[in-house]
């Protein structure tokens, strides 16, 4: 009797694992890969992103941020917002209206992770995060608020929000 019971309740489980495997699959949503702007890749770039393998991450842009780069305008950092909403895959980068594929760096990368860059309309200001890690336990992240000037984006301010 303890068998047949065992044997119908095996049934049970393949059937249910062999005609019903999305029940125990997990919903993985991939990244969309995307296009970037030469501004965006110059930033990236400054700041050692040159690997973008992983997709993008982000970091909540709380008020104590904030309030470390008074200055920032709300366009900015709306856009910094939206962009961040979701991960990305950055694949191309556009240059003079053609897309060109962005390489993996045979040096590897500064940073471990970095978000979408924020901008302004009219591309003058921007916001970025970043992560990296080294041996021995070592990590940061940081903020960093940048302006254009000229034709070279420069680091207006850095806001260390995590060190080990």
């Amino acid at each position: 009797m303890k068998s047949d019971l065992l044997r119908v309740m095996l049934s049970v489980a393949m059937v249910v694992i062999f005609c019903c495997p999305g029940v125990f699959a997990q919903n993985k949503i991939k990244p969309e890969k995307i296009s970037i702007t030469e501004d965006e890749y110059e930033i990236y770039k400054q700041l050692g992103v040159v690997n973008f393998e992983n997709a993008t991450s982000n970091s909540d842009f709380s008020n104590w941020v904030k309030e470390q780069i008074p200055n920032i305008s709300t366009e900015v950092i709306a856009d910094y917002l939206a962009k961040n909403s979701q991960s990305y895959r950055l694949r191309w980068v556009l240059k003079e209206g053609k897309q060109k594929k962005l390489t993996k760096s045979p040096h590897g990368s500064r940073a471990d992770g970095f978000s979408r860059i924020g901008f302004n309309p009219d591309a003058t200001e921007a916001l970025i995060y970043t992560a990296w890690s080294a041996p021995g336990n070592m990590c940061e992240s940081d903020f960093y608020h940048l302006r254009k000037e000229g034709i070279k984006w420069q680091v207006v301010k850095k806001v260390m929000v995590v060190i080990c």
